[in-house]
């Protein structure tokens, strides 16, 4: 007797294969969970990083707008040419330019949203839209033959100027570009916007600023529409409206994804990524 108790003493603790079979269970759950946490921060990481992308082509553009518009000739005789449209506008006006070598280094510069043909793989090639921005050198001389025929006073860019410019690709990600402005109001009035037609001189007392605001899709997310899938996401983003800005428009918009997948006719996964963005330019700046 006491040798059979000694013997149980002596013998090692030890599992059932249920035991096991339990424990391993636990241990697979666990590594799973572990996996599809790591996974989700990854595609949030990945997620963010594409929303850094288009947005921060967007800001690089504005910020190439803001230096041009801070170096605008400021005359009463020199006006500058916002074209509103049904979608997509387009903003022009004359500024110093240092890639230009005339007496005054002057350019007229515009910014658009127009069909871009980008290289995909190899020779191949694709058409989408992007912001552009286009530039001709403008010399006030009138010896200057090359551009005697832009020689216009008060100032004004014209349709011969706009298609004597040289556009280039500025942001890829904007599909989208609005603008209105950002007028002196009495003191009680919530009428701060507005929109206009017609040319704006830049020395006008009643504007304070130029409201530009752009919408933008990451480039990989962009792969998956066609130029028409583009241009139907882009006419989803209403035109600016007098006392709207147009990012108070657009953020609905933006936080209903599913809503906009389907008007627009585009995935969920590329409507849940479009981002907008939208600066103030002030005119006394």
């Amino acid at each position: 007797m006491k040798d059979a108790l000694n013997h149980r003493k002596r013998r090692s603790p030890s599992f059932t294969l249920v035991e096991l079979l339990v424990a391993e269970a636990i241990f697979l759950i666990l590594l799973a969970l572990i996996f599809q946490l790591f996974l989700g921060i990854a595609q949030n990481a990945q997620d963010q990083k594409k929303r850094m992308d288009s947005l921060g082509e967007a800001r690089q553009a504005l910020d190439h707008f803001n230096l041009d518009w801070t170096a605008r000739v400021r005359r009463s005789d020199v006006n500058a040419l916002f074209t509103k449209a049904n979608g997509n506008d387009q903003i022009s006006f004359l500024t110093q330019a240092n890639t230009y070598s005339g007496t005054r280094q002057l350019a007229c510069v515009s910014y658009q949203v127009n069909p871009i043909t980008q290289v995909t793989q190899g020779s191949q090639t694709n058409q989408t839209y992007g912001l552009q921005r286009g530039i001709v050198g403008y010399n006030w001389l009138s010896t200057d033959a090359a551009v005697a025929q832009l020689l216009s006073f008060p100032y004004t860019p014209t349709a011969s100027t706009l298609s004597a410019c040289y556009f280039e690709p500025m942001a890829k990600t904007v599909f989208r570009l609005e603008f209105c402005f950002l007028q002196s109001v009495p003191a009680g009035s919530t009428n701060a916007f507005t929109t206009t037609n017609s040319f704006l001189n830049l020395n006008s007392s009643n504007f304070v600023g130029v409201v530009v605001a752009v919408a933008a899709l990451d480039q990989q997310n962009r792969q998956m529409l066609t130029p028409a899938q583009v241009a139907s996401l882009s006419a989803n983003f209403p035109d600016a409206v007098d006392a709207q800005d147009p990012q108070s428009t657009w953020v609905p918009i933006v936080n209903n994804s599913a809503a906009l997948a389907t008007n627009a006719g585009i995935p969920l996964k590329a409507a849940s990524a479009v981002r907008i963005f939208q600066r103030i330019f002030h005119v006394n700046e």
